[in-house]
């Protein structure tokens, strides 16, 4: 590796590079970043926020009003960040990070967000300047990275010197994150972003860490549970069940009594499982589709259970965190610990494609989906903590779970939604058990129009190129601000 960079060994870098100046263009560079810490700023009440590398700190602006802010460049323009940053409590500091770093206090950094964007690429000497963000990293509340990634803007095989002569050097997502490793720099999210709001390229490395982004191995007393709602789901429900049982959930359905056999199916796996419990509701089958009585079922079932963690959650869903490979127990008792005590989360609309055979185990065969962005896909506030007070599920149609003193984690869960599972199952699914059901609430709340005016030619499928294709991996990376935040996807 070249100078322990973990760049590629005939990799030349620049190590006379050019001073940067953050003259004013008709773009912004890296605009989601700023965005993104602006929310955790303002969900987590963070008091304080750390730009390094500020430049013309024009991006700042986005930041919830009131804030302390510190800024740290090599030439900052004082007078014009006082100019574009009214309401703040502004403090300037001449800093040149490729020959000492901040002196930032323990108690400084508790309740701040530290933005470092585009700045490593800058340095001759980065190796020492990770290290030093590895230890602020270990008690600020958020820290947001942003680099080039080196074979996005440069293509594959660039071995250097940058194309950009104010940079030393650029990497790849798998090396930055190797060098940060070495580095003692955590950063669990990582990814790709935009990188000016102009070309909407994803060509920047986006890394994520601080306190409140690393999940460390919190145990929560009572296990959370998932109250499933369901109706005819029998291809789905065990899967539903049991991916939530991995997640460390607890598991209540209620059935809305199924004329297949899910509810027969559910309560078999009651009777193994002592973690899953099943009832019917209401308390005799009805021709009318009464989602608000399901719902406030949903939060009395919450209240006679107790204190507690509880997912709202749909026959025909899985829910995730937005860390790989840390369950839904684990990161709920994360962000418990932080003081949090309700989640929003992304949607995923899985689809069948024309002419597509599912077979029965159709959460494996449909490998394409759309995110969701009607607009309640954007406010899926399906998690909170019970402790004894007032929740409000059904004002919403079950898309925000409203109550006093609501504290919401600002990095979004994940909910894959496999609604409609091939032809048959569609139209069976909209024109016999989901429109004529639900015609009473659609009249009077405005509710269950998504199926409204469906057209036959719609339900035969969807074609690839109206898709992304899911592989979890690449998922995780490609669209890391849209899966915790949703930014990005309705611009």
């Amino acid at each position: 590796m070249n100078d322990s960079l973990y760049l590629p060994r005939p990799y030349r870098r620049n190590q006379n590079n050019e001073p940067f100046v953050d003259s004013s263009a008709d773009f912004i560079y890296q605009p989601h970043v700023y965005e993104l810490a602006a929310r955790c700023a303002a969900a987590g009440k963070v008091s304080r926020v750390i730009d390094l590398g500020c430049g013309s700190g024009r991006k700042l602006s986005a930041m919830p009003p009131g804030l302390q802010i510190s800024v740290f460049d090599l030439n900052p323009d004082e007078d014009a960040l006082r100019a574009s940053l009214p309401g703040f409590t502004l403090d300037v500091h001449r800093c040149n990070l490729d020959e000492s770093f901040p002196e930032l206090l323990k108690e400084d950094l508790s309740n701040a967000i530290i933005i470092c964007s585009d700045v490593i690429e800058h340095l001759r000497r980065p190796l020492q300047f990770l290290e030093k963000l590895g230890q602020l990293a270990k008690y600020c509340r958020f820290m947001f990275l942003s680099t080039p990634a080196r074979d996005r803007a440069r293509g594959a095989g660039d071995l250097g010197p940058p194309g950009n002569l104010a940079h030393c050097q650029e990497w790849t997502l798998s090396e930055f994150l190797l060098l940060a490793q070495s580095a003692g720099l955590n950063l669990p999210l990582h990814g790709y972003t935009w990188n000016t709001d102009y070309h909407g390229w994803k060509s920047t490395i986006l890394a994520i860490g601080g306190k409140d982004a690393l999940p460390e191995s919190d145990i929560i007393s009572v296990a959370p549970c998932a109250i499933i709602k369901s109706f005819n789901d029998a291809d789905f429900i065990l899967q539903c069940i049991r991916h939530h049982r991995r997640q460390g959930l607890n598991v209540h359905v209620i059935d809305n009594w199924s004329t297949d056999n899910t509810f027969d199916i559910s309560l078999g796996e009651s009777e193994s499982d002592p973690g899953v419990t099943v009832e019917r509701f209401p308390s005799a089958p009805s021709e009318v589709y009464n989602w608000e009585a399901l719902l406030r079922r949903t939060v009395s079932f919450a209240e006679e259970r107790g204190v507690g963690w509880y997912l709202h959650v749909d026959s025909d869903e899985f829910r995730e965190s937005p860390w790989m490979n840390v369950n839904l127990a684990k990161a709920i008792a994360h962000l418990d610990s932080l003081g949090y005590n309700a989640i929003d989360f992304t949607v995923l609309d899985f689809r069948y494609l024309v002419g597509e055979a599912l077979g029965d185990r159709p959460w494996e065969s449909m490998r394409f989906f759309e995110f969701g962005r009607r607009p309640g896909h954007f406010k899926q506030v399906k998690a909170w903590k019970f402790v004894g007070q007032t929740v409000d599920l059904w004002s919403s149609g079950g898309h925000d779970a409203l109550f006093q003193d609501r504290r919401i984690f600002p990095l979004k869960f994940l909910l894959r939604h496999y609604p409609l599972r091939g032809v048959d199952h569609a139209f069976r699914k909209i024109f016999q058990e989901r429109l004529p059901r639900s015609e009473l609430e659609r009249s009077t709340r405005g509710w269950h129009t998504q199926y409204v005016g469906v057209s036959d030619e719609r339900l035969n499928g969807w074609r690839r190129h109206e898709l992304i294709a899911w592989h979890s991996v690449s998922f995780n990376t490609e669209y890391l601000m849209e899966r915790i935040s949703g930014i990005g996807l309705l611009d």
